[in-house]
């Protein structure tokens, strides 16, 4: 039942966490690892599908998303709890229950990507592709150890189905799915290849995905540049095991001109490739999953070939590469499921500034040379049913994170700077790391409706390379694009999270309902904090420091009314408040949700949705964070399938009335001459159609 399976969908979504971890995450796409839609906790007395779970169309039911977008990161906009902060197109970063960028994990196809920029226009999800019956797998705050480590904020995880094989005596397969959309808010044309070759003894899956855009339409004018050219493309081959497969993918992304306007450059060039290497195998009675993956980035960004040309034109070329590997032994009990697994994951990360016209041209400075970082982690964790009504998940984990960084050369900056490269290659630049996490949850289902369930983390995260090795005052600032200039400190601590988070679910045929309060405090909050110096500007320099502490409370709620069997009303809206010391976090999402209405008529779907903000004032008064106006926006949508053709029609408007309005989680301009002026938040798009056409063989 559609209206169930919706139902189950935001539930899933809003809960909390998911049970499905990253070391399931091959296994649960071929069978499903639990039917939980709870926060961290195995099935009991409820039998609804969870979201980790495969079924046909799983991005399709969040609302047409993944026929949409070329930004992965727009898909966020749907879970109540998480949002995106966004700096120009393709660069959405993940921000869940307040906290953002290395906060939040975020897995691609199982993949942790290091973004080659220092401010991350290239984060994570600039790499993801989804496409029909990928996995979406969301944990908000409490994250089950399996799934990985240093999440404190949660964990989004987009994945490609586990390839599945023709039966036994039959003769080979060939489908796939072709489409084609545009979107008038960019005049965006996308196109996507999904196809695929199986028989009993093998698979064959290729898909291709390309994507242009001219600059943003709002209210305002064009925001340039917001334009951009991407393309990727992936082959895997996989062969059937006893119980699982063996596969192996390689692929590459290439994007081209991609404007960040609330950012000091663009991207103009970023091109990456991976490799992965998957074993999911029976073993004397276990599982056995496997993954073996590298990713390489190359990414180039100026100021000059998208934007007016600046006083001094400037060029910065910038690298990243990953190696991961993780192994993961799940054995069950007739009561209980335990799960061990080891990880290890490496990322090297450099980039340089290079002068690009004037009479030093030529001469660079290395903002990062050879920095490494290098993590292995163990983890054990139990599900346990011990009474009808109750179940408990307890898991321990412990990673050991190692970074270094060799020493900068610096071609120019003068004798400050000549200081600050003296004083760095004294410091200590090698450091070690212990993170213990653990994770424990208990959950009480009075009746088959009804589901109370309670869990606590205590999570760590240990700084990044760009928080201890930026050895001088730069505007690299991982994303935040608050204008300012951060200096580096190899002297941090590890952050260490305590989050507790309370979920009360009824679920019945025709409603739902759902509300999860949470608060979590972070110890060591690391911050960019003022010291004597100036930058530029006149304001002081940030070094990263660690604060006594931080806190983030807040809730998301929601529920779904089915009228019949044609018509259904749903509503969903998350708030988060965030402080350190006596002032707000930065760029913190208000209070905000989405309403819906949808008729289905046969095969036919119509939606009308209103998505809304509250005024946002609770905003960083050291930052000069300004404050940002509430909205209500309606957007209208249809769909049409012809099953027997396999053919899907989908159309809609968005921002029906032309509201003028800004996302606070939006940056502020910083190109001279845009539409809105520089230091005023980048508004969103006007009104614009879009169409999309899909075909299913």
């Amino acid at each position: 039942m559609k209206t169930k399976i919706a139902l189950t969908l935001i539930l899933s979504l809003a809960a909390g966490t998911l049970t499905q971890s990253e070391s399931s995450a091959d296994s649960a796409s071929a069978t499903p690892a639990s039917e939980s839609p709870f926060i961290l906790l195995p099935p009991t007395t409820v039998r609804a599908p969870a979201l980790g779970e495969p079924r046909p169309g799983l991005l399709r039911e969040t609302g047409s998303e993944a026929l949409r977008v070329a930004d992965a990161s727009e898909l966020l906009r749907t879970l109540p709890g998480a949002s995106t902060l966004g700096n120009g197109p393709l660069t959405g970063i993940a921000q869940v229950r307040g906290l953002s960028g290395d906060r939040v994990g975020v897995r691609v196809n199982g993949r942790a990507i290091t973004p080659a920029c220092p401010n991350h226009m290239d984060p994570p999800l600039h790499y993801a592709r989804p496409a029909k019956d990928d996995l979406l797998t969301f944990h908000a705050g409490v994250v089950p150890v399996s799934a990985g480590p240093e999440m404190p904020g949660g964990l989004i995880r987009i994945d490609r189905r586990a390839p599945e094989f023709a039966p036994d005596g039959s003769s080979s397969i060939f489908s796939g799915l072709l489409s084609g959309q545009w979107h008038g808010r960019a005049d965006a044309f996308s196109a996507l290849a999904d196809l695929s070759w199986f028989s009993p003894q093998a698979r064959i899956d290729y898909r291709g995905f390309g994507a242009t855009a001219d600059d943003l339409r709002t209210p305002a004018g064009r925001i340039q540049p917001s334009g951009y050219d991407t393309q990727s493309h992936s082959l895997r081959f996989s062969v059937p095991r006893p119980e699982g497969f063996l596969s192996f993918e390689a692929g590459l992304t290439h994007t081209r001109d991609a404007g960040t306007p609330a950012l000091p450059m663009d991207m103009v060039e970023d091109d990456s490739y991976h490799f992965d290497l998957r074993l999911k195998q029976e073993l004397g009675g276990n599982i056995l999953s496997s993954h073996l993956y590298y990713h390489d980035v190359d990414h180039l960004m100026d100021n000059f070939s998208l934007r007016p040309t600046p006083g001094m034109r400037m060029a910065a070329p910038a690298s990243s590469q990953d190696i991961g590997w993780r192994a993961d032994l799940q054995h069950e009990r007739e009561d209980s499921i335990w799960k061990f697994g080891i990880d290890l994951h490496r990322a090297s990360f450099e980039a340089q500034q290079v002068v690009s016209s004037g009479p030093m041209e030529g001469a660079f400075r290395d903002t990062f040379r050879d920095n490494v970082r290098q993590r292995a982690g163990l983890y054990a964790e139990q599900e346990w049913q011990f009474a009808p009504q109750w179940s408990t998940l307890f898991g321990l984990r412990a990673d050991v994170v190692e970074t270094q960084a060799r020493t900068p050369r610096n071609g120019f900056g003068g004798p400050v700077v000549d200081a600050d490269l003296a004083a760095f290659q004294t410091a200590d630049r090698r450091t070690a790391d212990l993170l213990p996490d653990a994770t424990a949850a208990l959950r009480y289902s009075p009746r088959e409706t009804t589901s109370l369930e309670l869990a606590a983390a205590v999570r760590h995260r240990a700084p990044s390379l760009i928080e201890r090795y930026l050895w001088t005052p730069a505007n690299a600032s991982a994303g935040m694009a608050d204008g300012r200039t951060y200096l580096g400190n190899p002297d941090l601590d590890p952050e260490t999270s305590f989050e507790l988070a309370l979920s009360v679910v009824e679920q019945q045929d025709d409603f739902f309902l759902f509300f999860t309060p949470f608060y979590r405090h972070v110890e060591n909050y690391i911050q960019g904090t003022p010291t004597s110096r100036p930058d530029m500007a006149g304001n002081p320099v940030l070094q990263y420091q660690n604060l006594s502490s931080a806190r983030l409370y807040g809730f998301e709620t929601g529920a779904e009314l089915s009228l019949g069997s044609h018509f259904a009303l749903d509503t969903s809206l998350a708030y988060v408040r965030g402080r350190a010391g006596s002032d707000n976090l930065y760029r913190i999402s208000p209070l905000h949700g989405i309403t819906g209405a949808t008729a289905t008529y046969g095969n036919t779907s119509l939606r009308l949705e209103c998505e809304w903000a509250a005024r946002q004032s609770k905003t960083s008064a050291f930052l000069g964070e300004p404050n940002t106006s509430g909205f209500a926006l309606a957007h209208l949508r249809i769909a049409h399938d012809l099953p027997d053709q396999g053919l899907r029609l989908e159309a809609g408007i968005e921002n029906l009335f032309d509201k003028n309005y800004s996302m606070h989680t939006s940056g502020r301009n910083r190109v001279p001459g845009n539409a809105v002026p520089i230091g005023e938040r980048i508004p969103s798009a006007s009104r614009a159609a879009y169409v999309g056409l899909s075909w299913e063989f």
